[in-house]
């Protein structure tokens, strides 16, 4: 069976399994990815996310990682106001479906390829900044001005020159 059935089939258990009065999506849009050290996403009411490498590395993992992306949707969608991800609302929840609200994973992935993000160096009067290539785009592209949280400072792009002079 393929994982994308598996996470279907579960879906389809959840959905019948659930407690009177809890409101379901018409549908869930599922989509699979992969290499991410993330188990899973839950985008709005109804779009899950799943992965794919550790769905066929952890199958056993497979239904409480579902459950735990369900619970967030129905969270959004039954709860007028603004909850946090991982709140009481959210824990509530995932008793309700049946099972302990954990909210990290701890699966192992050996395959699991990491991207190396760049820090490009700024610096101000106090000392050296590094920041991502996001940030420093919108500062070249965009002409964001970024300023030190301690000197109050206009961040300027290079490294820091250093003092040399001989006391």
């Amino acid at each position: 069976m393929s994982t994308q059935a598996k996470v279907e089939a579960i879906i389809a258990e959840v959905e019948m399994n659930a407690p009177q009065h809890t409101m379901f999506p018409c549908a869930f849009r599922l989509r699979l990815f992969r290499n991410s050290p993330t188990a899973g996403r839950a985008i709005g009411t109804c779009s899950l996310e799943i992965n794919a490498d550790l769905a066929e590395q952890h199958p056993e993992n497979l239904r409480d990682t579902v459950i735990h992306e369900i619970a967030h949707c129905l969270v959004h969608l039954n709860y007028d106001h603004k909850c946090k991800p991982h709140g009481s609302e959210w824990q509530d929840m995932m008793y309700r479906l049946g099972i302990e609200p954990e909210r990290c994973h701890r699966m192992e992935q050996p395959n699991l390829v990491r991207k190396r993000h760049h820090r490009i160096a700024y610096h101000c009067s106090c000392h050296e900044h590094h920041l991502t290539t996001g940030k420093h785009n919108k500062i070249q592209i965009y002409g964001q001005i970024r300023t030190c949280n301690r000197c109050g400072d206009q961040l300027i792009y290079g490294p820091k020159e250093q003092d040399n002079a001989q006391v």
